[in-house]
């Protein structure tokens, strides 16, 4: 009477080993991008609100200091010479501020800038600029 062969030989289960390892590796690499793209966007919208909250508080402070009271309210900003300092998750902010506009400036820790502009009172951003994907820019 012949013998009827049950179960997967071993050359079956190591291809079925390999192919789970493709599939495997191409989840991982896209849910990597992803984690990427996120932490990029969300480092783009904290960016723009500190921008936002900057020019918020410089059109109403009547001062240097009275610029900084405000800017602290909204993130721990710091007096630095000539200016004043953020360091915030993933971006570092300096505002020079003069007379009646400031200059705001944001770096990533690489050195790279993110994004730049001046801003003087009664009025919108002066000139602003932000640099295309993967360069510097002012």
């Amino acid at each position: 009477m012949p013998h009827s062969r049950k179960g997967m030989s071993l050359v079956e289960v190591v291809v079925a080993l390999v192919i789970i390892s493709v599939i495997s590796a191409s989840a991982l690499s896209m849910i990597m991008m992803s984690v990427n793209v996120e932490a990029g966007t969300l480092r783009s919208v904290e960016v723009a609100e500190s921008a936002e909250n900057a020019i918020d508080c410089f059109r109403f402070a009547e001062n240097d200091q009275d610029f900084l009271l405000a800017l602290q309210k909204t993130a721990p900003y710091e007096q630095a010479e000539n200016g004043f300092l953020l360091n915030a998750t993933g971006f570092t902010v300096t505002i020079l501020s003069s007379g009646n506009q400031f200059e705001y400036t944001a770096v990533d820790p690489d050195g790279e800038v993110i994004y730049v502009f001046t801003y003087a009172k009664g009025g919108a951003a002066i000139s602003a600029s932000q640099p295309a994907e993967g360069g510097s820019g002012k």
